[in-house]
Parts: structure tokens; sequence; C-alpha cells
């Protein structure tokens, strides 16, 4: 589907064939930084990676390679990601393979077209600080000036976790040690994401955070002579030049089964954001870095819907009009079917008035997105499916005053009711990063509309028009 970012409206279906037997299960989509392209990658239920290449000018999509990741789609075992400077395209994903080579990738020049012969061939990484078969990958590009650099972070399925940087022709930076031995998991390991990663926008570090296992907030707590101090809840180490060691956000109280890591993408911020929710405690915690130190906020909700395995039911991200600059995280309260959220100025996180969406959710919500539009950095689009395999989204804009507006951008019902799966992603949303002006005399604004791609059953569906 296409979103109209100037009615707010999402257009009509229409599929791209995956072929008999194949139900997409995790999706990404990203758009290049550079040029009027779009990649698609997603896993299936036979554990098959497919990846697609959309170029604009042409308005054409071709399928351009496949490999064999494993599983079976509960976890996201792959992820895709555009050079900042030179548009390149990297494509990352799981082997399938533990002990060595247990990733590999492919990439694709920002100069090149789609189509399987623009790829280079699939090139082995050895993870040298994790052996168990790669369960989660997540990649993020840095967007500071003049960088190619993507950071890469996984988990296995003995609940390592690691990291790597891609410099634009090498990988660089795999930590001395495994950044943490012992992941936060739902049920089993490694069946959550209890990870993320962020550029800093202004100076390029790279911070990654983590939740290590443990029983309610017990587990990460140290007991002294007086009351019981918080204590290693959720970690972080920040990549500058080296890996710095490895710390403790303060204040926290409970761990993160799910977490998720935002960035301010004003080119002028170092500042990040962070949710998590704890299984164990229902409690959600807050933090915020400014660049330089983390401030963090305890038992913000002590009732929220504790996290599953293949959930994420927190998502962060900023927003910014005029010299105003507010974090935004939505969550899944116990057993709400409207949107729960909380704004964060620097490091004083408030809860709001829930946001009741027509129609409403089911409860529980499965996987939570959000989306700042890169052309109106005030935007954002808030994603999410239920448990009744529903995908919705909605829009919320912030004034400089500041006052935020919280509209139903799917016009009020499901954008689709029989997702592939209720569990994990199946589902993508990604705004436009390039916007061409084509005229001959100069005055004719070519104006690209966001697009959506979603999984239903066999197909892919979305809607493409162009506008002048």
């Amino acid at each position: 589907r296409q979103y109209d970012d100037v009615a707010n409206t999402f257009g009509i279906e229409e599929d791209i064939s995956l072929g008999a037997g194949q139900n997409s299960r995790n999706i990404i989509l990203k758009t290049s930084p550079t040029k009027g392209e779009a990649i698609l990658a997603y896993g299936d239920n036979a554990g098959n990676l497919k990846v697609l290449c959309y170029d604009d000018s042409t308005d054409v999509w071709t399928q351009d390679f496949t490999a064999t990741i494993g599983g079976t789609g509960t976890t996201k075992r792959f992820d895709v990601e555009y050079e900042k400077t030179t548009g390149d395209a990297l494509v990352v994903y799981s082997t399938n393979s533990g002990t060595t080579n247990e990733i590999a990738y492919r990439t694709k020049a920002g100069s090149s077209s789609c189509g399987s012969a623009s790829w280079g061939t699939a090139t082995n990484f050895n993870a040298l600080r994790t052996s168990g078969i790669v369960q989660w990958i997540s990649a993020e590009a840095a967007q500071n000036s003049g960088t190619n650099n993507i950071a890469v972070a996984w988990a296995d399925a003995a609940s390592d976790l690691s990291a790597s940087i891609w410099n634009g022709s090498s990988w660089v930076g795999e930590p001395a040690a495994a950044l943490e031995t012992n992941l936060e998991y739902a049920a089993a390991g490694q069946d959550v994401m209890s990870f993320d990663l962020a550029y800093e926008t202004s100076s390029g570090n790279l911070m990654v955070v983590w939740s290590p296992l443990g029983n309610g907030a017990t587990a990460c707590t140290v007991w002294t002579a007086g009351p019981a101090v918080a204590n290693n809840c959720i970690k972080y180490s920040r990549y500058t030049t080296s890996w710095q060691a490895t710390s403790a956000i303060p204040t926290v109280a409970d761990r993160g089964t799910n977490i998720d890591l935002a960035s301010n993408p004003l080119s002028t911020s170092n500042q990040l954001a962070l949710g998590a929710m704890d299984n164990g405690t229902g409690d959600s915690s807050y933090a915020y870095w400014s660049g330089s130190a983390w401030t963090g906020a305890a038992n913000n909700d002590t009732s929220v819907q504790a996290p599953t395995a293949g959930s994420k039911r927190i998502a962060c991200n900023w927003l910014n009009s005029g010299a105003t600059a507010r974090s935004i995280c939505a969550y899944n309260d116990s057993g709400t079917t409207n949107i729960g959220w909380v704004v964060g100025s620097a490091g004083t996180f408030t809860l709001q008035a829930d946001f009741a969406p027509t129609p409403v959710f089911a409860s529980p919500q499965i996987w939570y997105d959000m989306d700042v539009n890169p052309n109106s950095l005030d935007t954002l689009m808030f994603s999410v499916s239920d448990n009744g395999s529903d995908l919705f989204m909605k829009r919320l804009i912030m004034t400089a005053a500041p006052a935020f507006t919280w509209t139903n951008a799917d016009g009020g019902v499901a954008l689709e009711t029989t997702l592939s799966q209720s569990t994990s992603k199946p589902f993508a949303f990604t705004f436009w990063r390039v916007i061409p002006i084509a005229s001959a005399e100069g005055n004719i604004n070519y104006s690209k509309k966001q697009r959506l791609a979603l999984n239903y059953l066999n197909n892919f569906y979305y809607d493409h028009k162009r506008y002048y």
C-alpha cells in the first residue's frame, strides 16, 4: 500500500506473488538515501531469505536473490541497510550454522540498478565472539556527514550478543569479548530481541544496549546494608574508535525483555532515547542519553503487557519542531486495546493520556514500530500488529508548543486482518528518504508518496502511484 502523507491515507492493495507454499513471516523494507530505490527482504516459514528490489524509474520489482537462514520466521535472522554517502546496500543474514561462519552478507553498489547481477557474491563473516546459530540481527546506518558505516548487532541461540561495523569495504570493530553471554529472553533463548543499537546522529558514535537474563527485579539489584540498589538491569557499551567498557544505565530497576533504542535524527543532535519492558515484573523503564551520560527512569508504568516470544511491545523515536525536541515511546499496557505512550523531555518521561484508536486493537498487541518522516521531522508513523493478525497505522504530529495530535492514518480500519502470523514482524513501513524534483522548466515538483509493504498469506500487497 502507498501512503499519501498530504491526505494522511493509504491506497489500495496490489501484490507481488511469492510462489506457492511460501509465507512471508518477517519483513524489512528500506529506501535508498541517494535515489528512488527500495529493498524489501523477508524470511519465510521454510527458513529462506528472499530479497527484492524496487526501481522507481521503471516502477518494477525484481526478485534479486535468495539464501538459507533457517528457522520458521519466528525470529528476525537478517537485516538490510544503505550506506549514507554512497547509497550502497548491505544485506546481512544468518547462515543457520554455528561455530564458524555464522553470518553472511551481500552488497550492491549505489550506482547499480536492481537485479541479481548487481549484487556481489555471498561472503561469510566469521563471528569471533559468538558460536551459536544466529537468531536475531539488527543493522543501523550512521548518519553523520561523509560516513558509510553500518553497525550490525546479533544474538545467537546461546544468548550471546556481539556486534561489528561495516565501513563500506570491510568489517571492523568486533569487541574483544562478547558484549553479553546471558541475554534476557521470554521463555527460551533467544526468543526475543532483548538488545538494540543506534548511532548518535552528529558524532557517528555507536551505542549498543541490552538486558542480561534474570528473574524479576531482584536479579539486577545489589543488596547493601540498606535498601536494594538497582544495578545492571540494562547494560550498554559505546563504540567511538574502540569499544568502551560495559556499564549499566542508572536508576532503571527492571530488565528489558523488550527494548527499543532511538536516535534523534536532527543533524546536530547526539541524543538517544530508550524504552524497555520486563516480562517478570510488568514494569516499564526509560532512559535518555545526552551525548555523554545516561539518565534513567524506573517504573513509569508497573502493569505493562508482559513480553512473550517473538514480540516487541514497545517502540521509541523522536520528533522535532522548531527548537523543540521530544522523545516518544508507545507501549502495550496490560490488557488494553489502545495506545499507551510517554513523552520524554531530556531525562524526564511523562505518561500521557491513552490514545483511543478506531477501531481498537486486539489484546495483546504483538509488534510495535515507529518511523519518523525524514522530510518532516515533526511527524511519525506508528505501526502495530495484534493478536488478531491485524495491522494498524497511526500518525502522530508535534508542534513547537509542544502539542501532539494522533490520527487514524489507516482510515479507522485495519489495513490487514489476516497477517501471516501473530508473532514477530510480518509487515514493514518506511518513508522515502529522497524526494527528487523533475522538471523541464523547473516548476514541476515530483513528490513520491510513502510506501508500506505488508504480508497477506502468500503475497505482498502494496500500492504505488506517482503524483505531479
